[in-house]
């Protein structure tokens, strides 16, 4: 039986989408002069910064390595001016313009300091063809965060990441600007008691509530608490679990799997204040955590401590890239604005959903420095203890990702946000070596074609606990499951493979020697896609959640989307591809596709790449 899913799609009203065109034409007002202002600006500074180091070369401190590094970031400053000459269509929002000059706060980007390392690309651990060989590095200019090695990877703060990129359009939607304004809204929800306000052990919750561009609703939410107790019994009770299973199940998965937190589950010394502690600012699951849990007391009462930062997280779904997307993205935005370190962080996943396909994300992206705990390891871990935390974190609510904007095709393009985030799960997943940015440039381009076709197993029965014994995710509960057919298939899927294949024998003008790959990533381990990603140049398929992938191809290639049964009015890739700096065509029409027309669309994508990029 075919399952209904859940719909979040938020609505725009015409006004509010209206003003988001109306400042993306904005963009286009930037002027040459302004930008070569920029790069007249910089190479002052370059030949100011040389007389002061012919002043202090004689310095001990002024090694041939660090003068190395100042000289490379200058020279990475001037390469972002020209490329904001050369594309000044791209321009950032006029009302909130991230200068890639200036810091996330709006100062002068800090040079090296001596003897620091500053702000370097060559020192990341490389796999030479994936045989486990370490090189010098990669210099990868816009990639940032694939040069760092494993110890800067978990000891930068993922703020710190994320400056080092770039926004050409709506900084302030997708960018270090939403990024600070996310931050600036830290308000304190609930106030210390008088008489512990100064004490170690003092309660405090901070909660940072957004309202972002054309999201609907009370605001965003992102809650960071000190010194408050948890009761997590819930979460070593079989009833409770046996309760929300049954409920998940029988709603044909409509309810989700998430335990309801009893109230004084959370307990702290503080009192919440009125304006700000309501439940409209707290969305979905995130009033678990808060006003339907909240308790105040006098005293903790702590079994133990937990000192290092936790971060509580209830996933949308588990088998779903792009909703599952939507909880990556929020973390990794969640610790950007609290300026948390990878290595610092460990994240307890409080849905009863099993790990699924997409566990490497929280295994080793997300888990650098602690282990990621399920809500079954959760239970095992804190279940008969009263555990006080230093430092916890309530996730933001995942349909509030900035990247589930689907309803209109924002002006938005080259996105710090998500091209950060993308190097961020590479690098995470240790596959930096992988990228092209590790070789020259290849005439050799891959057309991937995104299969989508039906699947022997629904993920419940896939991902389900036979026996119970490391999961409430049991199979039990799924026994009714059989094939699973999927809607939105290309109907002569074997025809446009074939007429696909037959590019590999053309001749380009540009010199592209083409290889097309017939993938189906539901046969692929998550590790195996992002391989795919990174050697993909054109990826071409019908409309659904695989085409997420496009945020992890080279910064050359670009997205074909077949936009078949009545889904051309969902822009969800479309964004994706020009957030992440990708091209982006669309094909509608009806189903089965016209083949030499899809043939046509990617003849012409190949031979209008630029060869000479990555």
């Amino acid at each position: 039986m075919r399952l209904p899913r859940r719909r979040r799609a938020r609505s725009l009203s015409k006004e509010r989408a209206r003003n988001f065109r109306q400042r993306g034409e904005e963009t286009q007002a930037i002027t040459t002069t302004s930008v070569v202002a920029f790069s007249v600006g910089a190479l002052l500074v370059v030949f100011l910064w040389a007389r002061a180091v012919g002043q202090e070369g004689s310095k001990e401190e002024d090694s041939l390595e660090w003068l190395r590094l100042r000289k490379q970031y200058l020279v990475s400053q001037l390469a972002i001016a020209d490329s904001q000459v050369a594309q000044l269509g791209g321009a950032d929002d006029s009302n909130n313009v991230h200068n890639p000059g200036l810091s996330n706060n709006g100062e002068p980007l800090a040079l090296p300091r001596k003897g620091s390392g500053g702000p370097q690309r060559g020192s990341v651990d490389v796999r030479a063809g994936g045989d486990g060989v370490t090189g010098e590095g990669v210099e990868a200019e816009g990639h940032f965060i694939l040069g760092l090695s494993a110890e800067g990877f978990g000891s930068t703060p993922v703020d710190e990441m994320m400056a080092r990129y770039d926004t050409r359009a709506c900084d302030g939607s997708f960018g270090n600007g939403l990024v600070d304004a996310w931050r600036r809204t830290g308000t304190e929800c609930c106030q210390p008691a008088e008489a512990l306000a100064d004490g170690p052990d003092a309660s405090s919750i901070h909660c940072h509530l957004i309202h972002q561009d054309d999201h609907h609703g009370n605001g965003d939410n992102l809650v960071h608490m000190k010194n408050v107790q948890l009761d997590l019994g819930d979460f070593k009770d079989q009833d409770v679990a046996t309760r929300v299973m049954r409920a998940y199940k029988n709603s044909q998965h409509e309810k989700q799997a998430y335990v309801g937190l009893r109230r004084g589950a959370v307990r702290g010394t503080c009192s919440p204040k009125g304006a700000s502690w309501q439940e409209k600012f707290f969305p979905g699951w995130n009033a678990d955590w808060t006003t339907k849990s909240f308790q105040p007391v006098d005293q903790l009462e702590c079994d133990g401590w937990v000192d290092h930062p936790v971060m509580v997280i209830q996933r949308d779904t588990f088998a779903n890239l792009f909703h599952d997307s939507e909880d990556f993205v929020n973390a990794f935005l969640a610790m950007s604005i609290l300026r948390k370190r990878p290595r610092d962080v460990q994240v307890l996943l409080t849905d009863l959903y099993p790990r699924g396909p997409f566990w490497p994300m929280w295994d080793k992206v997300f888990g650098v420095g602690r282990p990621t705990l399920t809500a079954w390891e959760v239970g095992l871990e804190y279940g008969e203890l009263k555990v006080c935390f230093r430092d916890l974190t309530v996730g933001i609510f995942g349909p509030a990702a900035p990247t589930t904007m689907a309803r209109m095709v924002t002006p938005c393009f080259h996105t710090a946000l998500v091209r950060a985030y993308s190097d961020f799960v590479i690098r995470g997943l240790d596959l930096q070596g992988m990228t092209s940015y590790a070789s020259p440039p290849s005439k050799k381009v891959v057309v991937t074609w995104m299969a989508r076709r039906s699947s022997v197993q629904w993920p419940e029965r896939a991902f389900c606990s036979e026996d119970g014994r490391d999961s409430f995710f049991t199979c039990e509960y799924f026994s009714h499951l059989d094939t699973r057919e999927l809607q939105r298939k290309i109907k002569n899927e074997a025809d446009v493979v074939q007429g696909l294949k037959a590019l590999e024998g053309e001749e380009f003008p540009n010199g592209a020697v083409v290889e097309v790959r017939d993938a189906d990533y539901n046969l692929l381990s998550f590790e195996e896609q992002i391989k795919h990603d990174l050697e993909t140049d054109i990826m071409i398929g019908p409309h659904g959640a695989g085409l997420f992938h496009i945020i992890f191809t080279p910064d050359r290639a670009s997205l074909i989307e077949l936009q078949i049964d009545q889904t051309k009015a969902r822009k969800h890739f479309n964004n994706l591809a020009k957030w992440s700096g990708h091209g982006y065509k669309a094909a509608g029409g009806p189903n089965p596709v016209n083949v030499a027309d899809t043939v046509g669309m990617v003849r012409e994508a190949i031979g209008d790449m630029d060869l000479s990029r990555h």
